[in-house]
């Protein structure tokens, strides 16, 4: 298995235990204590939770999130809100102690409806049909929705222009894949997209070829590797440059952006 694909797991991993250890709701099923002595009975700290997660808030960090995934894990993870959910399962654990608490909460008094009936699959939907809507048309490269300008400037074709972030690949990854042909176009326009948003803008170090050649997962073994941070890793990115282009055109897919803004970088 490539080595980009065991950081990818570990990642993952990670990112879950992440999520359930920041939440200040995982014990929603702790037994021993009461919902009052869990969570408090301030409708204030319940609030700022359910505030991250209007349509706005969400949207926002949604954008956020996938200028760092590769285009196969753009897609909605329910772990996403996992604190949300909670956060409505606390308030209603703590209107059984406080008659009257959920009235503090209209603006969600739909969900807390949802959940007290076992509808969880109710409120997971909505943001998963809100989710997809941001993710279709954002473009994780430029950090905006602008699908509809950049298929035009590059004239991406019809099956690709309408392909969604689950299938085959998405409009930002295609001028990526692109790169080269666009960049050696001699279009002002294309090139100049290319140089503020498909390029790294920062200087590659060392250590930025290392992590490059570690993430495809270019050397068989790690005999062939030089010491951490050396300037042999620059010489080793080159040497293979030939096929980092073939892992690439390969499958773009399980490249995160600020990955492939540095590869694009170095055929400038």
């Amino acid at each position: 298995m490539m080595m980009f694909r065991n950081y990818f797991d570990f990642f993952e991993l990670n990112g879950i235990e992440v999520k359930f250890k920041i939440s200040p709701y995982d014990c929603v099923v702790e037994l021993g204590r009461t919902a009052v002595e869990k969570f408090g009975n301030d409708p204030k700290k319940f609030r700022e939770t359910l505030k991250k997660y209007k349509p706005k808030e969400f949207i926002k960090r949604s954008r956020e999130e996938a200028t760092h995934l590769p285009a196969r894990s753009l897609s909605f993870n329910s772990w996403s809100i996992w604190e949300y959910t909670n956060c409505l399962v606390a308030i209603l654990q703590v209107d059984l102690e406080c008659p009257g608490f959920i009235q503090n909460f209209p603006e969600a008094i739909e969900y807390l409806k949802a959940v007290n009936e076992n509808n969880v699959h109710h409120i997971t939907y909505k943001f998963e049909k809100m989710y997809e809507k941001v993710a279709k048309t954002f473009n994780r490269y430029s950090g905006k929705s602008d699908i509809k300008y950049v298929t035009e400037l590059f004239e991406i074709p019809k099956e690709e222009k309408s392909c969604r972030y689950d299938e085959k690949i998405r409009f930002d990854d295609y001028i990526s894949l692109h790169f080269l042909e666009y960049w050696k176009s001699g279009d002002e326009e294309k090139v100049g997209y290319l140089k503020k948003y498909y390029i790294h803008h920062e200087t590659l170090l060392p250590k930025d070829y290392q992590d490059l050649i570690r993430y495809l997962g270019i050397l068989e073994s790690d005999d062939e590797m030089p010491e951490d941070g050396a300037l042999g890793w620059v010489d080793l990115y080159f040497e293979n440059i030939d096929r980092i282009i073939e892992v690439l055109n390969k499958d773009i897919r399980v490249l995160p952006p600020i990955y492939t803004k540095m590869i694009n970088l170095t055929l400038t």
